[in-house]
């Protein structure tokens, strides 16, 4: 028990350095407006930036930007965000991570662009994404096929989905 209380200890302090996290407030760059998502039409388009942060995490300072238009998918229900780039004549900018937050899609980034207010061509890897929407195909066939074999009471409760696997967890319960 000693060993194993000595082992949790170090682990919950490992968590919460993990989890400490230093938040800046949004600055805004442009007026707020509804994100337009054309991720399902497009894999690129030409955006702004609406707001950003800075985000200070496990020694690393990382950026969040929130785009007037997007075709970077957010992660939800298990399947990862895409990544890609924001670029324009002056830079390239590599999303990293795309995530949800309050109903807004966030990308986030190593770096700041030089010039927040200007205009950028937004563009996912689109054959990552390909790759993720045929697992995230063959987690729905994979429910379908559990259901058909095992029966109806055979119920999702999670999934990974990303460029490279899909997992698929479920549940049993008795008829």
């Amino acid at each position: 028990m000693d060993g194993f209380n000595k082992a949790m200890l170090e682990q919950k302090t490992r968590s919460r350095a993990d989890a400490e996290k230093d938040l800046s407030d949004w600055i805004q760059v442009k007026e707020d407006e509804p994100v337009d998502f054309v991720g399902y039409e497009s894999f690129e388009s030409e955006c702004e930036i609406l707001r950003y942060r800075e985000v200070k995490t496990k020694g690393k300072t990382q950026f969040q930007l929130v785009l007037n238009r997007t075709p970077f998918y957010a992660e939800s229900g298990g399947q990862v965000g895409d990544t890609g780039f924001l670029s324009n004549d002056k830079e390239s900018i590599r999303v990293f991570d795309t995530q949800k937050e309050n109903n807004l899609i966030v990308h986030y980034c190593d770096k700041l662009p030089i010039d927040p207010a200007a205009s950028f061509q937004a563009k996912i890897d689109g054959s990552r994404r390909k790759n993720i929407t045929g697992n995230h195909s063959a987690t729905h066939l994979m429910h379908a096929a559990l259901r058909k074999v095992l029966g109806t009471h055979v119920a999702q409760k999670g999934s990974l989905v990303n460029e490279t696997i899909t997992r698929f967890d479920f549940l049993t319960s008795p008829k």
